[in-house]
């Protein structure tokens, strides 16, 4: 017997750019240690209809959460912030997504960030 392996739900896809200002910012944002800003990120929220998309820009150590940035179709990451993780189920899986996000619960990402 073969067991089925529950799909994950889709996710937006688009892919922005931090610029050098803006991974600057998201190293001085918190005082939290984590890892280098990301040069590109992708939108981590299920598949919606606005225009601002949401990326993680930095990985925190611990349960810091991550540093979460705001960008548009062609348009650079914007802006930045600390959020925690959210504490919600998506299936299964925990959320891989900040609290209070819009849309639908996602499972955390397991493949590397985006490449230009």
């Amino acid at each position: 017997m073969t067991e089925t392996v529950p799909s994950t739900p889709p996710r937006c896809q688009a892919a922005g750019n931090v610029t050098p200002y803006v991974a600057e910012m998201a190293v001085n944002v918190t005082r939290a240690p984590g890892g280098p800003p990301r040069t590109t990120v992708r939108c981590a929220l299920a598949p919606h209809l606005t225009f601002e998309h949401e990326g993680i820009v930095r990985e925190l150590d611990g349960a810091e959460g991550h540093v979460w940035g705001s960008f548009g179709a062609g348009v650079p990451v914007w802006r930045v912030r600390v959020a925690r993780a959210c504490t919600g189920q998506a299936g299964h899986l925990p959320c891989g997504l900040y609290a209070d996000h819009p849309g639908a619960c996602v499972p955390a990402r397991t493949d590397a960030p985006a490449t230009p």
